[in-house]
């Protein structure tokens, strides 16, 4: 058996010691170098669960005593069996909150099924009084990125049941919302119409389009007497009626 646990308490004592020459007894903003430090740790240690498995793993961080290392096995070996063998490292950072002098690391790392990311915190003022892993490093998760097609698939029944009331009570609300918004435009139309009853337009006068006979023969006089004015020597012309044709032209009788 492989003595992976005198590999980790060499890595643990160069990690506090690194940590307590950089951050410790000095406080404040926090230098790259000491982020540096955490980041190359914790990577260190994905790198060991890569390169072992996880019986290996457990039999050895039992002689640590380490809540820490126990619960980071359990975590990541657990989630390759969903996000499948490990990779490549996509990205890292580290975050830190100088107040509570925690440094959170992040790493986004490629699985064969799909990423994930890998989050630490790391209390990197305990150096100097460090025992183990447990009083520097706590809350390591492994969180799958899965796809949407994943996530229903691997979804309980009752979580897809959920979903799918929300899903139609969404539409449902969209539809009443639509009619509320139709309902108000005829009730503006109305409006509109009640104040165009209040004030009408003046409405046009009526043009006939023909004249009656009376009409017609009064013009017809009146242009023959202007015609025997201008001719004083002729016969002079009587109208005695006026009849009109299916070919709307007149004709004297």
């Amino acid at each position: 058996m492989k003595q992976i646990w005198k590999k980790l308490s060499t890595l643990f004592l160069t990690f506090a010691c690194i940590l307590a020459f950089l951050a410790y007894p000095v406080k404040g903003a926090v230098s790259s170098q000491v982020e540096d430090s955490i980041l190359e740790n914790f990577q260190y240690l994905i790198d060991m669960m890569n390169n072992y498995s996880e019986d290996e793993m457990t039999a050895q961080i039992q002689n640590m005593d380490s809540t820490f290392l126990s619960g980071m096995v359990d975590e990541y070996y657990g989630a390759l069996d969903k996000v499948g063998s490990f990779k490549e490292i996509l990205s890292s950072e580290v975050a830190v909150d100088e107040e509570k002098e925690i440094a959170t690391v992040i790493m986004r790392v490629a699985f064969d099924k799909y990423n994930a990311k890998l989050t630490a915190k790391c209390n990197y003022n305990a150096s100097a009084t460090a025992q183990n892993f447990d009083d520097l490093w706590s809350e390591f998760t492994v969180t799958a990125e899965y796809p949407i097609s994943a996530l229903i698939k691997n979804a309980e029944p009752s979580t897809l049941v959920i979903a799918a009331i929300v899903i139609i009570g969404l539409i449902f609300a969209i539809y009443y919302m639509r009619r509320v918004n139709r309902k108000e435009v005829p009730k503006e139309e109305s409006e509109g119409a009640t104040v165009q009853e209040t004030f009408p337009l003046r409405p046009e006068p009526e043009v006939s389009g023909s004249m009656n006979e009376e009409e017609l023969a009064i013009v017809i006089a009146a242009a023959i007497a202007a015609y025997e004015e201008e001719n004083p020597g002729g016969d002079g012309y009587v109208v005695r009626s006026i009849r009109k044709t299916h070919s709307n032209n007149w004709r004297r009788a």
